[in-house]
């Protein structure tokens, strides 16, 4: 794998790092009224990227996969409530990364060309599964960092 994506891996995984550990009534703002808090947030993050190891693992080890898409709305609706534990959302994301970071470290150069399919948005190559897997938490990371610092989100 190219050095430049490990290193974007590691990086962004310290920066979600960093979003857990903010206090409770910063992690409860949101960055426009009516949208996820920076604690719906992080879960979401926590639980996509679990999702995104296992879309993965299958890309690599499977003919041409099957990659079910979801609707994130819903999962936040029953899975990003007060009852979820930060630490162990925090604990299923940086092993659920760190374990993403070293199977992506054994992709060789064909590997890279494998393909799956997802059921929402077609065709994927697992160069563009690892981009969308470090998209998906960087997004998702400047909401929750506009969320904290009480400004509006702005799509960039």
């Amino acid at each position: 794998m190219p050095d430049a994506l490990i290193a974007q891996l590691t990086a962004n995984q310290l920066r979600v790092q960093q979003a857990f550990r903010h206090d409770a009534a910063a992690l409860a703002q949101s960055y426009a009224p009516g949208k996820w808090t920076a604690r719906q947030l992080l879960l979401h993050i926590a639980d996509l990227e679990s999702l995104f190891l296992d879309r993965l693992r299958r890309a690599l080890a499977d003919h041409k996969p099957l990659l079910l898409a979801l609707d994130p709305d819903r999962w936040t609706a029953r899975l990003g409530g007060g009852f979820r534990d930060l630490a162990l959302a925090e604990g299923l994301f940086n092993a659920s990364r760190t374990a993403y970071t070293e199977l992506a470290s054994s992709i060789t150069d064909e590997e890279w060309k494998r393909t799956a399919v997802h059921t929402e948005y077609g065709m994927f190559t697992v160069r563009q599964l690892v981009e969308k897997a470090m998209w998906h938490a960087d997004h998702h990371l400047s909401q929750v960092e506009a969320a904290v610092a009480g400004r509006p989100w702005v799509k960039s």
